[in-house]
């Protein structure tokens, strides 16, 4: 449904994209150029077709790397330290 010549930006989740339909669009126009910070398997394996395209950018999923993100990070770890020591659970992440 995206127009001829769109760009991809994926930061948010890996599974949230077909790399293989991504593939497809852009070699066939229908997809200008991707920008990826994430992936469906990581670290993206050294025979991956995305490394070689030409029009795709790849980046070490370092999207949360400002200082924002870092610091919501750390509070994060901290408030869980403190839980626990009190007695608490930590985070309890789920699938």
């Amino acid at each position: 449904r995206m127009p001829n010549g769109s760009a991809v930006i994926n930061v948010g989740r890996g599974g949230h994209l077909v790399e293989e339909y991504l593939i497809a669009a852009m070699d066939k126009g229908k997809v200008e150029v991707a920008v990826l910070d994430v992936f469906n398997e990581e670290p993206l394996p050294v025979d991956n077709p995305l490394w070689e395209h030409p029009r795709v950018f790849v980046t070490p999923h370092i999207a949360s790397s400002t200082g924002a993100g870092r610091r919501r990070l750390y509070e994060h770890a901290i408030e869980n330290v403190v839980a626990v020591l009190n007695g608490l659970p930590a985070t309890i992440v789920t699938k």
